[in-house]
């Protein structure tokens, strides 16, 4: 499992000096209120800058996935024959969803790179009250690897209207269907926290031109289905990789032809966060 990082008290006595790091100095200038206490720190500076610059949630449908879990298939030849019969190359993609809270070491994707996001924040506190003021006048460091880790389907619309989903819920079997979920369903788990069609909205417009089923031994089977690659192409060349990791994730990742894992400014994956409820 992922956990948010804990710490210990902070103290911000006047008359004690104390070494803070600088997501503790974020904390106390962001919420001060919370600075006696023991507190997940990440999830508190999170929250003030969904708050602050995140995007809206749009209402969630609810939905049985018990018929859609059934279909899962640990058959690599299986799951490659089910693929190529949807007919995928040529596709153009309209969209993309996470229906899943987006999950990392800290507890959340953004956890991972909060120390230096907080950093910047704490050497330009001067610049305006709110976040606004502070983001728009970061430098283009940090940004945000496109590396997610999650527990509920993704869901690429294409423009033709068809729509495919997948999951790999338990190690080495995915599930993968054309049109069974509703763009707008809600997850299974956990409330989503990023809004993939902000993020990643450079996927739009692109054309599926392969797709490849790797499979291998998992802790729980001589063979299973690893990983599903879907290529695509609009300016250059990308590929969006999921694959079945730590027993009950889904890792998703963004990359270029080079295989290398894209990353975004940090402006554009700050505001692709929801705003919390």
């Amino acid at each position: 499992m992922f956990w948010r990082k804990r710490k210990k008290n902070v103290e911000v006595a006047e008359n004690k000096e104390t070494e803070l790091s600088s997501v503790d100095k974020a904390v106390a200038i962001l919420a001060p209120e919370y600075a006696w206490q023991e507190v997940d720190e990440y999830a508190i500076l999170l929250e003030a800058l969904a708050k602050e610059v995140g995007c809206e949630r749009e209402n969630r449908m609810e939905f049985d996935y018990t018929d859609w879990d059934n279909q899962a298939s640990t058959d690599i030849s299986e799951m490659q024959k089910r693929i190529d019969n949807m007919k995928l190359v040529g596709r153009v993609i309209k969209d993309i969803r996470f229906t899943s809270y987006i999950y990392g070491e800290r507890g959340s994707w953004f956890g991972n790179t909060l120390d230096d996001f907080a950093e910047a924040y704490c050497k330009n506190a001067e610049i305006g009250k709110g976040f606004e003021g502070i983001i728009e006048n970061l430098p283009d460091n940090p940004k945000f690897e496109l590396d997610f880790m999650m527990d509920d389907p993704v869901i690429i619309e294409f423009e033709d209207g068809n729509r495919f989903e997948i999951l790999t819920f338990v190690e080495g079997s995915f599930i993968a269907t054309m049109n069974e979920l509703p763009w707008n369903v809600k997850g299974k788990v956990n409330i989503e926290t990023i809004n993939a069609s902000k993020l990643i909205d450079f996927c739009k417009g692109g054309v599926i031109t392969k797709v490849e089923v790797e499979g291998g031994k998992t802790d729980f089977a001589e063979d299973g289905v690893l990983v599903v690659r879907i290529f695509w192409k609009t300016d250059a060349e990308y590929f969006f990789e999921f694959s079945s990791i730590a027993h009950d994730y889904m890792a998703v990742s963004v990359g270029n032809s080079n295989f290398e894992i894209l990353r975004v400014p940090v402006i554009k994956a700050l505001k692709s966060m929801y705003k919390p409820l």
